[in-house]
């Protein structure tokens, strides 16, 4: 069995059930490090033999893992992390005119990168498409999120992954 953990990102201490974080993992069958690349070697293995994954994971009580997302789509908004599939899945549960939603991380001259929703509108729904800035703002009320803006879209074709880079 191939031991595993879940770690915050910034300070890396181990973290427990249903907390987010950066999944590492140890196996003796796992190479040793990329040729004539040290520092690539060094971000993904460290001395202790913990194997970096760069995947934002969880665990249940149970002990079952769950993917959540690539670090590096992570939003760094001030102090904050803000995991885009996190508000994705917040957006589209919590408003029905909603279809379908991609959050992405602008540069913004204060917080360095503040979260952007890129909305599909749901056309046949009650509220026939409608979402307010106002609806994103109080749907987001809760999260650690300073800033943050919505932009609406028409339909897209959904393939399920999202490539956040501009």
């Amino acid at each position: 069995m191939t031991p595993a953990v879940i770690v915050d990102v910034d300070t890396r201490k181990k973290l427990g059930p249903n907390k987010v974080g950066e999944l590492e993992f140890r196996n003796p069958c796992v190479m040793r490090g990329y040729y004539k690349k040290p520092e690539a070697t060094a971000a993904f293995k460290d001395r202790d033999g913990w194997c970096h994954s760069g995947d934002l994971a969880y665990y249940d009580e149970d002990g079952r893992f769950y993917f959540v997302e690539r670090i590096k789509e992570m939003i760094k908004c001030m102090d904050n992390q803000v995991v885009p599939a996190e508000l994705e899945n917040l957006l589209m549960t919590s408003h029905e005119g909603i279809d379908d939603v991609a959050v992405i991380g602008l540069p913004h001259p204060v917080y360095g990168e503040a979260p952007a929703a890129v909305v599909i509108l749901n056309e046949q729904s009650k509220v026939g498409g409608h979402v307010t800035a106002e609806d994103i703002q109080k749907i987001i009320a809760d999260c650690e999120v300073r800033e943050g803006d919505a932009v609406r879209s028409g339909r897209a074709p959904n393939v399920g992954l999202v490539e956040r880079g501009l």
